[in-house]
């Protein structure tokens, strides 16, 4: 299962947030940095645009619908970042998170991107903690036979097939990725590969209920196969129970 980036802010939003880039508050800044406040500590691109939804530490927020993105791979994200602007995702007119990721970075030059991006790599990845139960030896034999081949065993993907992260990420965004799919908001661009490779995977999970089987069963490969950087979140980061 691909796991998107999605960065509910709108152009109006953005183009507030760059101008923010260039009339920092240092003082504020200063204590915030003492605090280890990495929500306000700078004022780079990452600080007033990314984490206007995927938070400080890009540990995503369900208020917003966005996702947790420390943990993803640069080529990764980079990949989605040029699906967006191009149409290739977050143009369906039932898209509307995606709608709005697509208004944010286009206003961000390729220099900004990767600015934003050097940034997200400094973060170390939060752990977050499952929100949705299942049955999770049907979630893992659904997940052996339609999932592991591109996101392998212990869910960290392939660069090779270009497949994502999908433990460590929320369990809430994976569900709302798999009735995206499911419904053909997303991956029926026909230069969307690995959007098209998903939508044909999802078929075999026949429901919900199935979906949320081998969603339970990836959050157990978060905890089985940590990441190394990873961390607890912060009680603000935390979610009740969507099950």
């Amino acid at each position: 299962m691909s796991r998107p980036l999605t960065i509910s802010v709108t152009c109006g939003f953005a183009l507030l947030a760059l101008i923010g880039v260039l009339m920092p508050d240092q003082k504020k800044n200063e204590s915030a940095s003492k605090n280890g406040d990495h929500a306000s500590a700078g004022q780079g691109v990452f600080q007033t645009t990314c984490a206007t939804c995927h938070g400080g530490r890009g540990q995503g927020s369900y208020e917003k619908k966005a996702p947790s993105i420390a943990s993803l791979p640069r080529w990764y994200i980079e990949d989605q970042i040029k699906n967006f602007r191009s149409g290739v995702r977050g143009n369906h007119q039932d898209d509307l998170t995606g709608q709005q990721m697509r208004g944010a970075i286009s206003v961000l030059t390729d220099e900004q991107v990767s600015e934003a991006l050097d940034t997200l790599e400094t973060f170390p990845a939060v752990d977050h903690e499952p929100t949705i139960q299942g049955d999770l030896k049907k979630g893992a034999h659904y997940y052996r036979e339609n999932c592991m081949e591109c996101h392998r065993f212990n869910g960290r993907g392939e660069l090779a097939f270009r497949s994502s992260h999908v433990a460590g990420l929320q369990d809430w965004y994976l569900l709302a990725q798999w009735q995206k799919f499911k419904a053909g908001v997303r991956g029926y661009h026909p230069a969307d590969v690995g959007g098209a490779k998903m939508r044909k995977a999802v078929r075999y999970l026949e429901n919900d209920e199935v979906a949320k089987d081998v969603i339970a069963y990836i959050a157990t490969l978060a905890k089985k196969f940590p990441d190394k950087k990873s961390e607890k979140p912060r009680a603000s980061d935390s979610k009740v129970s969507t099950k």
